[in-house]
């Protein structure tokens, strides 16, 4: 699909460096109950999209399991946009795990890091055009 293709290539210009301040972005605020309560859903729910299409076993809980899943996603930077670019389609069951990602998308707000807003959006578009590829 030309959808995942140009989705594809996004992820190959995103240098490493803007994972890896994602990572720090999401460690900052997980680790903490206060800022914690104050991640946005959307970013929550992209989080919730990588583990379900790279078949990560993901449950809706509590920070500290939302911490673990990015830990277990991002914890090789220079390795993840190849890794989700070799992962076979979703059948149609799974692919509905990807739906709520999508759906809040537009209700994100950017963030100080101008690097953790481009890396929010480079993966959300894969995120689409994964969901959309037969």
């Amino acid at each position: 699909g030309g959808q995942l293709d140009a989705a594809e290539a996004q992820l190959r210009q995103m240098p490493p460096l803007h994972l890896l301040k994602l990572h720090c972005f999401l460690e900052q605020h997980l680790a903490s109950p206060k800022l914690a309560a104050l991640v946005q859903e959307p970013v929550v729910r992209l989080l919730e999209a990588l583990c379900a299409a790279c078949r990560l076993d993901f449950l809706p809980a509590p920070p500290a399991a939302l911490l673990a899943c990015a830990r277990r996603l991002l914890r090789d930077p220079h390795d993840f946009t190849g890794r989700l670019m070799g992962l076979e389609p979703l059948h149609p069951e799974e692919a509905k795990q990807l739906a709520p990602c999508l759906v809040s998308f537009s209700q994100f707000r950017r963030v100080g890091d101008q690097e953790v807003n481009a890396c929010f959006g480079t993966l959300h578009g894969w995120v689409s055009a994964f969901y959309s590829f037969p």
